[in-house]
């Protein structure tokens, strides 16, 4: 009984069978959208960024195309109207005109002129619009720069300013004269304007003896580039930069200037030096990857985790046919997609957390609903096992657990049936076993009493028999020393010695018997010759033979 109730206690519950499955199924079931819901969130997150730096980066690059392409534009146009005879650039009056009215046609900074005299005519656009025409010549005095005011008409309206200037020094004139051919300077600060970094699309014109005659020029400024950039707008905290295979800043869509001040004197800022940690941080990291920006010559796009947030990055060569060699770069944060997408996954883990607590609830009932009919059934069956067989279970709405329990019912009255007919039969058997052992103890004694007197008979007889036979053996065996019997009566002799010896067993044997009913025979063992023992039974056996005379 032991044994049987540890068994008992070592066995699960059936709710807790139930419940636990169930639960356990619909916890993974939960787990497995929450975590499904989790990864295609961030697919879709690198899905959008891909599509987003894609976009701006072509944006960027289109605009590029466009843009930078406008200053060759016009000065091939101012090309062949020097070549038609249209343009005079002798004539300073007209020719400032001309340049101011393609300020106003098209966005650019600056359009200008200079020969190897040193004499100079351009445009100047402001920043607030306004249009400004800038002279050296001979006529006034070579290095000397005068500013002018224009009307609505493009004439001169009043002198503002006299500075020094040399156009001949700066990269955009001294580069065209080096190359020989149409080119884009470097990036240059202006000689009058020192903050004012500019990059020029300049055209050399020599004559028919191939000297020089001027440089034409048209101006881009950074500031132009990181305003075109500041405009484009992607999700909230995007940003894009461009930046020269050298390392320093063409502009970006940040509020930082693509220069610094340095003493006084503006200098171009380098990406490693902005205090931008996004660009300085994603600068750091393809320097540390390529070893230096020249080794980039494929589109790369990557994600980056700077002060603790994802960066996805696209880092894309532009160049054009003049030699412009720049690194167009995007970056988008992870969090401009987030926002809505953690929202989405807090809904779908509340829904799921909800799910599962009303799962658990419907599953503790339902395994109530279900175990604890069972357990009414378990508890009849322990009172029954326990002799106490009057019980009824009620029935359940479960259909199967209704007819376990009508079972039950049948089974139990049955069983009280069977148990109220075996006691009778009980009673009735021990009356019957009562009334035959009394009948078997007169029979024992009746028994008892007729085996002494057989035993006391067998000893008696036995004694009778023994004394005559005793005296036969001892007048055979006198016989046998005879020497004057003949052979024949020698063997008869011998006969009658061993049947004699044989009936003598026979009578041992019979008290034998007594013995062996009293519990008190002891065995004697003792060698023997078994020629003789053979001989002896053939004697008796022959004796009986003559006298059937059987027919073989």
């Amino acid at each position: 009984m032991k044994h049987f109730g540890i068994l008992r206690s070592s066995k699960l519950p059936l709710r807790l069978i139930l419940v636990v499955p169930f639960v356990l199924q619909i916890f993974a079931a939960v787990s497995l959208v929450g975590y499904l819901s989790f990864k295609n969130g961030q697919k879709a997150v690198n899905n959008l960024a891909d599509q987003l730096t894609t976009k701006v980066n072509g944006l960027v690059e289109q605009h590029l195309n466009t843009y930078l392409a406008t200053p060759h534009q016009v000065n091939r146009i101012n090309l062949a109207a020097i070549n038609l005879g249209i343009l005079n650039l002798q004539d300073y009056q007209v020719a400032s005109r001309y340049f101011w009215k393609q300020m106003r046609v098209f966005n650019i900074g600056y359009i200008s002129f200079a020969n190897p005299k040193g004499e100079f005519i351009g445009v100047e656009r402001l920043d607030n619009g306004e249009l400004l025409i800038n002279e050296v010549s001979e006529k006034n005095s070579l290095g000397k720069l005068y500013v002018y005011t224009t009307d609505n008409q493009g004439n001169r309206d009043q002198l503002t300013a006299i500075k020094d200037y040399d156009p001949r020094v700066e990269a955009w004139y001294a580069d065209a004269v080096k190359i020989g051919r149409p080119v884009w300077s470097q990036i240059y600060q202006w000689e009058d304007k020192p903050e004012i970094f500019s990059i020029s699309s300049s055209y050399p014109l020599y004559d028919d003896s191939k000297n020089i005659v001027c440089i034409l020029s048209v101006d881009l400024l950074l500031t132009q580039i990181s305003n075109f950039l500041q405009d484009l707008k992607f999700g909230k905290q995007g940003k894009v930069f461009l930046l020269e295979r050298s390392g320093l800043i063409v502009g970006s869509s940040t509020n930082e200037a693509p220069y610094n001040v340095i003493d006084g004197k503006a200098h171009r800022l380098s990406v490693f030096n902005s205090n931008n940690h996004l660009i300085k941080g994603i600068a750091d990291y393809l320097q540390q990857k390529f070893g230096s920006f020249q080794q980039i010559h494929n589109t790369q796009q990557f994600t980056l985790k700077l002060q603790g947030e994802r960066q996805f990055v696209k880092v894309t060569p532009w160049q054009d046919k003049l030699g412009l060699d720049w690194l167009v770069v995007v970056i988008v944060p992870e969090t401009d997609f987030m926002a809505e997408i953690d929202a989405n996954n807090n809904t779908t883990i509340l829904l799921c957390v909800g799910a599962l607590v009303v799962a658990t609830v419907l599953g503790i009932y339902t395994a109530r609903w279900i175990t604890q009919p069972i357990l009414d059934l378990t508890q009849a069956s322990s009172a029954i096992a326990s002799g106490n067989l009057d019980q009824t279970v009620k029935f359940s709405g479960v259909k199967e657990i209704s007819i376990l329990a009508q079972s039950f019912n049948k089974m139990a009255g049955q069983l009280n049936d069977f148990f109220t007919a075996l006691e009778n039969t009980n009673q009735e058997l021990e009356e019957r076993v009562e009334l035959r052992t009394k009948e078997l103890k007169t029979a024992k004694e009746a028994a008892d009493t007729a085996n002494q007197a057989k035993s006391e008979f067998i000893a008696n007889i036995s004694h009778e028999l023994r004394t005559p036979l005793n005296g036969i053996l001892g007048y055979a065996q006198i016989l046998q020393r005879d020497s004057t019997a003949s052979p024949t009566q020698q063997n008869a002799i011998q006969t009658i010695y061993h049947c004699g010896s044989h009936l003598l067993m026979l009578i041992n044997d019979i008290l034998d018997i007594a013995k062996i009913e009293s519990k008190k025979l002891e065995l004697y063992p003792h060698t023997f010759k078994f020629h003789d023992f053979l001989l002896g039974v053939y004697d008796i056996c022959r004796i009986k033979a003559e006298q059937k005379k059987p027919p073989f």
